[in-house]
């Protein structure tokens, strides 16, 4: 019988048990096979996502005219300075994008953080976070975004150099409502303000954001209920935030979201802003859109709403406020504005439409069209569409719908204006609008040009079970870390946070406390400082200033010249700053030489500007002013260039890259107002490398050549020698390794900055004189092989040590058989307690690994009994999962065999004694949104099952029997063998039931609601028939189910109604209606349950399904089928009781229809959405399945073409061939849909 077969004749069987009242109707009913009984589902729809996805689209609309304010009428005829940089090569510093917290919600083209593909962007935005309108504090705006806020967070740990911040506001918190005049609520008062910032702080420190971007649209609006006000307060409010977060050591990160009209960007104090905020957001989209209307100023006619030309004359507003350009990122748009056509014969821009063109299913919204959406309309086949150069669009047509889009050839178009004015990036709204697969990611990171030097790329592959592998690709931090290189600070700059100003240990220095510092090319706008990171300092002199009589050069060979400095010399000649030491923040320098000593520093080689050293011979630059402020001559005393030359034949050491000469236009830093004045700073994070006045349009001040450092070090680690002598030492004598606080019930990586295991391993060094600690040793290394893919190169020496340590004891516990178990959960979990797990059961695991064939090829044995090892859906009680602590929607599979991990080192290490379940407690909600506990009854368990076999006489013990291993079938059996399994006290009908059914006689819909997996599979709620009248209260349940009232009492209970109900599904006091059932087949039943999918799909083995065919089986058990009868008996004769002692309590209350309306509907329901569950699940698994088979099955059939017939290798592979086709003809893939 097939797996649909058994889940649709249990249900037949349960929805009959659900309406009939008595025992001996139930088991007639249940010897009988009859058609279900026909019930109504619900039909409550999904929140609609129009409205919410409009809103961030709707960012610069609202107004005819918020398009405007770039024209002549509105900004006179004064020339424009705009900055000037080269147009093509360099990558961008900055890719920030913006993701959606509403994403995962949507109908369709769901997109987690998780798909946000690694290495794109520099920063990512979580859109967004609220704010108290009553007490002014961050909240989440969700109660879902705090898991989401993690997972985002949780990509730093394979990008180590990736930002998250927090963007609070947005369009829709400005609409009319409660939060409209929050933001100005708080920058008006300085009470309002400390409020703020200090839940921001604590916010940012709980959730991991490395900083906040503001998104208030807008301030001092009149259509946005601003007030005039706003525009002065802005600033001191956003100072206040920089100020506190610098106080924050690395989580500083300050942004704001800026729009690109006139209408909205007067009321923004650009200048003031500046100083406070380290980048701009410009929102250069949604120019255009359905809200062009016949009256508004430009018409109803078509234009693209990212089109560059209207882009170009919004950055010229903020070049009129001299923005400093390095400050600003260009937004982009990962979606369409669309348009439905007045005439199809006219669909051109300038042509009239009539209406937004029409909502797409996912997006939901009239006029907008995301680009998965964009993707399906041409058939997956991105690049299509006309290219309109000037605008830097592609224009599509369908129908009578004309849209533009941005891709990869537009994209380069827009960024190469965005470099030809030195903008320091692009922005993204919003990466959420992406294909699940990355695809515009992946376009946009071919135009910035930016991939993170911090991420490893290297390919992988999966095991599906029994010999079937599926190819990825992986990602992880890289094995090096990037160094932070010394420069100097720009003209007037402090050093960035963190970082501290190199002292001058020169004798000509002032004071010991005076600092390098130099004010070449700053045209009196301050001075510049030499800056590096923490750790050790270098040692820097100016030389040589002799009293005026300058003799430049640096003295010392491990001496590297930084910059110069004309000042105090009188003899023509320039100060040379020189710096020596160790530290690792001055490799980049020590890869580059300047030629000579001033003034014979003008080379004469012609084409070999760098002839002069076989070491320094590539060139890096010219400069007429060398590292500043230095001339040059050749011998024939001509004025030359001074080159700078490097040692490039290493690759893997330290260089500068992605160089160019900006001129940093002047930016209110002088009176000069003069386009021709320039300021030799460079954008942030460059490195300032020479400077030179004159140089092409500047005929005031310098430009500077400033350049990326590319520079890594190897990531501190434990010495090897030392590794395999304390993991040896271990195998002599091992112990269980210490548990930490964070490795027990709350095995998740919540805190978002936990140190990885490499890192602790690589803390644990040698003191003198005393061995490294073996167990911890063993702890950190299993723990780095476990969660890395197993061939990263970051383990592969682990792995190698590991095997020479292990393989005299522990022959099948392998690096190979270990590698990557848990690499697809990394940073999900802290895999420590799956490593102390593993070790303190060393002997176990090396028995299941021998017994499996783990190091053998054949695909023929079906390990059932291994999932107890691999399986991370593997439970003894599911309701022991931390829900309280960490929420149902951190991934609940997770959390079940975290906690049955903890369980043998709560109880002493082994799963042969427990005696007593401990009660659970359920969250129940209330129609109000309030919540109040359920606690369970304690039950019989323990004794490998002895205990409950004791306590109720009966000595079934149920277990899926796999038929001697063959994969292509398996029974349930109830003679299980005390020492063959992991036995457990099992509660037919879970104790998670009653808080469901409690909540659902409320009409709350919350542990049972209408969701979709990760799969795709929708779970349906069960519908209520109940009237409103009808519905039971929360304070009955809160109060007289919990503590009982007089009429119970009075009626001779002894206990309360909880208890009695508690006690009916088994308990210490009345165990009758429980059974011992194996551990695996308990687990896999409670999913079912829950409605949670059975396992992920990196699990995707056959094994599972028996195990899920298996639930079925036993729930078609007659003995169990009696057992659950009993129980539903026993809740309904309880719920009659209760209701009519509460009524004769409360007589004002009317009739519930506890049992007959809500009980019998809701476990009807439960158990037919439990069937077309596990129907969809299997069949979509099944599906999969097939198709991995089919391929492995044509890869054996090519590889044995290609071996010659009569070897080993051939009939290996003639028998896998055969196993592979019974598989394949199994019945278990005869599905109707497959």
């Amino acid at each position: 019988m097939a797996i649909v077969d058994w889940a649709q004749t249990f249900a037949e069987r349960i929805v009959l048990l659900a309406v009939m009242p008595r025992a001996s109707v139930i088991r007639e009913a249940l010897a009988q096979s009859s058609p279900t009984i026909p019930s109504v589902h619900s039909t409550s729809a999904v929140r609609s996502m129009g409205k919410l996805l409009q809103t961030p689209y709707s960012r610069l609309q609202a107004n005819s005219t918020s398009y405007c304010g770039t024209t002549k009428d509105f900004c006179g005829k004064k020339t424009v300075n705009r900055p000037s940089c080269s147009a093509k090569g360099s990558p961008m510093r900055r890719v920030v994008g913006y993701y959606e917290g509403w994403a995962t919600t949507r109908s369709c083209d769901r997109f987690s953080p998780s798909d946000i593909p690694d290495g794109v962007y520099t920063h990512i935005n979580f859109a967004f976070a609220s704010i108290n309108p009553k007490t002014f504090e961050i909240e989440p705006a969700s109660s879902k975004d705090p898991a989401l806020y993690r997972e985002l967070t949780r990509k730093k740990k394979i990008d180590p150099k990736l930002k998250v911040f927090i963007a609070i506001g947005g369009w829709a918190f400005n609409d009319p409502g409660p939060t409209v005049t929050t933001f100005s609520d708080i920058a008006r008062s300085e009470t309002n303000q400390r409020t703020f910032i200090k839940s921001l702080v604590s916010f940012m420190a709980t959730y991991g954001f490395d900083g906040v971007d503001i998104d208030w649209e807008y301030p001092a609006a009149d259509d946005r209920q601003g007030r005039e006000e706003d525009f002065v307060n802005l600033p001191k409010f956003l100072n206040n935030i920089k100020s506190a977060l610098r106080q924050s050591g690395d989580r500083n990160g300050l942004s704001i979201a800026i729009p690109a009209s006139y209408w909205y960007l007067q009321h923004f104090d650009l200048a003031k802003i500046s100083k406070h905020v380290d980048h701009f957001n410009v929102m250069t989209y949604d120019f255009h859109g359905a809200w062009d209307t016949p009256k508004s100023w430009l018409g109803n006619h078509l234009n693209s709403h990212t089109n560059l030309t209207e882009i170009k004359d919004a950055f010229d507003l903020l070049w009129r406020n001299k923005i400093d350009p390095d400050q600003v990122n260009m937004g982009l748009a990962f979606y369409a504005r669309t348009f439905s056509v007045s005439n199809p014969s006219c669909m051109s821009p300038g042509c009239l439409f009539d209406a937004g063109g029409p909502a797409e299913p996912c997006t939901d919204a009239v006029g907008v069209m995301s680009n998965p959406e964009i993707m399906r309309k041409l058939g997956g086949k991105s690049g299509q569409g006309n290219l309109d150069k000037t605008a830097a669009v592609k224009t599509l047509k369908f129908g009578s719908t004309w849209l533009t889009y941005d891709d990869v050839d537009t994209w380069k178009l827009k960024l190469d204006f965005a470099r030809s004015q030195c903008l320091g990036g692009a922005m993204v709204w919003a990466i959420s609008q992406d294909t699940s697969d990355g695809k515009f990611s992946k376009q946009l990171q071919l135009a910035t040009g930016y991939k993170s030097k911090a991420v490893t790329t290297f390919n992988s592959s999966i095991a599906l079970g029994g010999g079937v592998f599926k190819e990825t690709t992986e990602n992880e931090a890289s094995i090096d870390v990037p160094s932070d290189q010394c420069r100097w600070s720009n003209c007037g700059k402090s050093c960035p946070n963190g970082w501290f100003a190199v002292q001058r240990k020169d004798p000509w220095r002032r004071s010991s406390k005076e600092r390098m510092q130099d004010s070449t090319g700053c045209g009196g706008n301050g001075l510049r400082l030499f800056c590096c990171p923490r750790g050790e300092e270098p040692f820097c002199q100016w030389i040589a200033l002799n009293r005026g009589n300058c003799n430049p050069g640096c003295p010392d060979a491990n001496m590297v010249e930084v910059g110069s400095y004309k000042g105090g010399c009188g003899n023509g000649k320039a100060q040379v700053a020189c710096c020596r030491g160790s530290t690792p923040a001055l490799d980049v320098y020590r890869q580059y030489k300047w030629y000579g000593k001033e003034n014979d520093c003008a080379t004469e080689l012609g084409s070999k500007a760098c002839g002069w050293s076989s070491t320094f011979n590539t060139l890096l630059t010219f400069s007429q002013d060398g590292s500043g402020a230095q001339k040059c001559w050749d011998s024939k005393g001509k004025r030359g260039p001074r080159p700078i030359c490097g040692d490039e034949s290493d690759s893997s050491k330290a260089h500068f890259t992605n160089c160019q000469w900006t001129d940093n236009f002047d930016l209110g830093l002088t009176d000069i107002a003069d386009r021709e004045q320039c300021n030799g700073n460079c954008p942030e994070g460059k490195i300032k490398v020479a400077l030179e006045e004159n140089k092409e349009m500047c005929k005031h001040g310098t430009v500077a050549y400033c350049c990326d450092a590319e520079s890594t070090i190897p990531r501190k680690d434990i010495d090897k020698s030392d590794l395999l002598d304390a993991l040896k030492a271990w195998v002599k004598r091992p112990t269980c390794p210490k548990v930490t606080d964070n490795e027990g019930l709350l095995t998740r990586s919540t805190d978002v900055g936990a140190v990885s295991a490499s890192d602790q391993l690589a803390s644990l060094v040698r003191r003198a004189g005393a061995p490294l600690p073996s167990a911890e040793v063993a702890k950190f290394t299993l723990q780095n092989i476990l969660e890395h893919a197993p061939n990263s190169p970051d383990t592969r020496e682990d792995r190698k040590i590991w095997d020479e340590a292990f393989a005299a004891r522990w022959q099948h516990v392998t690096a190979a058989n270990l590698a990557g178990m848990w690499n697809p959960l990394k940073g999900e979990v802290s895999t420590g307690l799956a490593s102390v797990n593993t070790l303190c059961h060393m002997n176990e695991w090396e028995d299941e690994m021998e017994d499996d064939g783990t190091s053998s090829s054949s695909p023929l044995l079906c390990p059932l009994k291994r999932l107890r090892l691999l399986d991370p859906s593997i439970i003894e009680d599911p309701d022991d999962a931390a829900e309280e602590i960490l929420g149902p929607e951190l991934s609940q599979d997770l959390d079940d065999v975290i906690e049955e991990w903890s369980w043998p080192l709560k109880w002493g290490l082994g799963f042969e004694r427990r005696g007593i379940g401990k009660a659970r407690p359920f969250k129940t909600k209330c129609p109000d949104n309030t919540v109040f506990t359920i606690m369970s009854e304690e039950y019989i368990n323990g004794d490998n099952g002895g205990a409950l076999a004791k306590a109720n006489n009966d000595d079934d013990k149920f277990f899926v029997n796999n038929n001697g291993g063959k994969c292509g079938s398996s029974k349930v059996d109830d003679n299980g063998d005390e020492d063959d399994e992991d036995w457990v006290s099992e509660h037919i009908m879970e104790l998670q039931t009653i808080r469901n059914f409690i909540e659902f006689s409320m009409g709350v819909k919350s542990a049972l609601k209408q969701r979709t997996t990760p799969s795709d599979i929708k779970v349906k709620a069960p519908f209520n028939p109940a009237r409103p009248e009808e519905l039971a209260t929360c304070s009955m349940w809160k109060d007289a189910f919990l503590n009982g009232f007089p009429a119970w009492t009075k009626a001779g209970n002894a206990n309360t109604p909880k208890v009695e109900l508690y006690t009916m599904l088994g308990s210490v006091t009345d165990p009758s209606d429980m059974v011992n059932c194996q551990k695996e087949l308990n687990g896999y039943k409670a999913k079912i349950w829950k409605f949670n999918e059975p396992v992920g799909y990196a699990l995707r083995h056959i094994h599972i399904q028996l195990q899920v065919i298996g639930v079925w089986q036993y729930l078609n058990n007659d003995k169990v089928i009696e057992k659950l009868a009993n129980v539903h008996i026993a809740v309904t004769d309880f719920l009659d009781e209760f209701e009519k002692l509460y009524r004769i309590q409360y007589p004002k209350t009317g009739p519930m229809g506890l049992s007959d309306i809500h009980w019998r509907s809701f476990i009807s329901d439960h158990f037919e959405n439990m069937l077309s569950f596990t129907r969809e699940w299997t069949e979509n698994r099944l599906r999969g399945l097939k198709k991995d088979w089919t391929k492995h099955l044509n890869d054996l059939n090519q590889e044995l073409q290609r071996t010659k017939s009569g070897t080993t290798r051939a009939a290996q592979l003639t028998s896998e061939i055969t196993t592979a086709k019974e598989i394949l003809n199994d019945t278990y893939f005869n599905t109707s849909k497959n």
